[in-house]
């Protein structure tokens, strides 16, 4: 059992944590990445810390005012953002997402009770990469939620609802999850209900996004995931404060195809869409291996898909 005095002491450095993040924010959202970080194999594949920056539209006095310097209040609804990064050889499930960083999960839906849970997740990336995920994440033996080392004893069931040759849909179910050292569980032990969850897995890093009622219990979450984490793990705080995140993922990245998707990340990342223009189209494509022609393809096909959707789902 914690104790009070460990609690406290926990909560002080969540808060501590969770300030020093967002003095930071501008600072780390600004960080471009080296252009020598993209998988040679795959000449268009995701950067290694593509997806790292946290999504943030308020300024910082806005943060502060409504979430940092406001934590004991109740009564407004939170959004908690942090992130589990992993070794390699701590989670075989992470470890295919950091052999194959164009790989991404993003988690559609995902429920809990105190007896069981279930969400459903879109998986896109190389073929090959997804070939191996295929083992470990559906394996009904392991669970693919827990942050500890040892077996929680819960019972998993997963099906494939689509499968195609660089995407997968997947329905996990599992039960007797009172011992389960997961997210989720420890979220709702820890907070109570009315919570949404909204996860995404790319390469080491585990990302969460936790929308809650209030933020007044959240000290003991992090108790709980700081005391329940393996060798190997880390977890890094984002944000506590206004939600960020919510009301702008219409239109989802897992939906496009993840070669057009990672195109338009490093085209992105290089300055392409920048005015001026840092990059030319077939400076991208010779730095990249790619005729000219295909990598313009890919980038006119994502820049029609996001368009679209724009328009179908946010106007």
């Amino acid at each position: 059992m914690l104790g009070s005095t460990f609690h406290d002491r926990g909560r002080t450095d969540l808060y501590l944590r969770l300030a020093y993040a967002n003095l930071n924010d501008d600072r780390r959202r600004r960080e471009s990445l080296p252009v020598d970080r993209f998988d040679a194999s795959n000449p268009i594949s995701a950067p290694k810390d593509a997806g790292n920056a946290p999504n943030r539209s308020d300024d910082c006095a806005g943060r502060t005012r409504n979430g940092y310097l406001a934590m004991g209040e109740t009564g407004r609804v939170r959004e908690f953002v942090f992130t589990v990064e992993y070794g390699r050889g701590h989670d075989p499930v992470m470890d295919v997402f950091i052999d194959h960083p164009a790989m991404v999960s993003k988690t559609l839906a995902c429920a809990v009770t105190p007896e069981s849970n279930w969400r459903l997740d879109r998986i896109t990336g190389p073929e090959e990469g997804l070939s191996a995920l295929d083992g470990p994440f559906l394996d009904p033996d392991h669970c693919n939620e827990c942050l500890g080392s040892h077996a929680c004893g819960a019972t998993q069931r997963y099906e494939v609802l689509a499968r195609g040759p660089t995407e997968r849909t997947v329905y996990a179910h599992q039960t007797e999850i009172e011992g389960c050292h997961s997210i989720p569980y420890l979220a709702s032990r820890s907070l109570g209900d009315g919570l949404f969850y909204a996860a995404e897995r790319r390469e080491h890093r585990y990302e969460w996004r936790i929308l809650l009622p209030d933020d007044g219990r959240v000290g003991g979450l992090y108790d709980a995931i700081q005391a329940e984490l393996g060798d190997g793990l880390r977890v890094d705080l984002t944000h506590l404060g206004a939600p960020t995140h919510w009301s702008d993922e219409a239109v989802c990245a897992t939906e496009l195809p993840y070669e057009q998707r990672a195109a338009l990340e490093c085209a992105v990342e290089a300055g392409y869409y920048e005015t001026p223009r840092t990059t030319t189209l077939e400076a991208l494509a010779e730095e990249h291996g790619l005729a000219r022609s295909t990598l313009q393809y890919r980038l006119r096909r994502a820049e029609a898909w996001l368009t679209e959707n724009f328009v179908a789902e946010c106007l």
